[in-house]
C-alpha cells in the first residue's frame, strides 16, 4: 500500500504480530510519511485555531452586529451554523497545508532520503506524538460520523485536550 505497510502497522497497532523491530525501522516511503505527519500536525493546529480561537471571536462579532431589523427567531442558530462551517474549513485547509508544508520543509532544508528516514523513525518512536495522533484520528473520525467536518474539528480538539491531560495529569 504505497510503501506504507510498516507505518500503518506501527500507527494502528491492530495486528500486534506485525509490530516488530524490522517494521519499526523499515521506512520505505519517508517523504510520504512526513507528508502524513505534516497533515496530522496541521489538522491538530488548525482545528484548535478554527474551533477554539476563530469560531468564538467570529461568533461574538456576528452577535454584536445584529440589529433589531435583521434579527429573527433563528438568528443565533444561523450564526452558530455559520461559525461551525468556518471551523470546518480550517480542517479542510489542513488537507492542503500539512502535506505541502512538510514537503516545503524537506526541500528548504534539503533533507535527503537517509535523513528523512531517521526523522520518520524518531516520529514513530515518540510516544507522545503517537498517542496524540492516534486519538486525533480516532476522535476525528468519530466526530466526522457525528457532524462531518464540524464534528471532526470537535473530535480533534477533544483529542488534543485528552493528550494534554494524559501526559500531564496521568503521567
Amino acid at each position: 500500500m504505497f510503501g506504507l505497510g510498516p507505518w500503518l502497522y506501527n500507527f494502528s497497532q491492530i495486528q500486534r504480530s506485525e509490530i516488530t523491530l524490522d517494521n519499526l525501522t523499515s521506512v520505505p516511503s519517508p517523504y510520504t510519511e512526513l507528508a502524513i505527519f505534516g497533515f496530522f500536525k496541521a489538522a491538530e493546529v488548525l482545528s484548535f485555531i478554527g474551533g477554539c480561537i476563530v469560531h468564538p471571536i467570529y461568533r461574538l462579532y456576528l452577535i454584536k452586529n445584529i440589529t433589531p431589523e435583521t434579527a429573527t427567531n433563528n438568528t443565533t442558530k444561523i450564526i452558530r451554523e455559520t461559525c461551525r462551517k468556518l471551523q470546518g474549513r480550517f480542517l479542510l485547509a489542513s488537507f492542503l497545508i500539512g502535506p505541502l508544508g512538510s514537503l516545503a520543509y524537506v526541500n528548504y532544508y534539503s533533507i535527503n532520503v537517509r535523513e528523512a528516514k531517521e526523522v520518520c523513525y524518531q516520529i514513530r518512536c515518540n510516544e507522545k506524538m503517537m498517542v496524540w495522533d492516534r486519538t486525533a484520528v480516532s476522535l476525528g473520525l468519530l466526530g466526522w460520523y457525528w457532524k462531518r467536518f464540524k464534528g471532526a474539528v470537535d473530535g480533534v480538539n477533544i483529542a488534543s485536550a485528552y493528550a494534554a491531560y494524559y501526559f500531564t495529569v496521568c503521567a
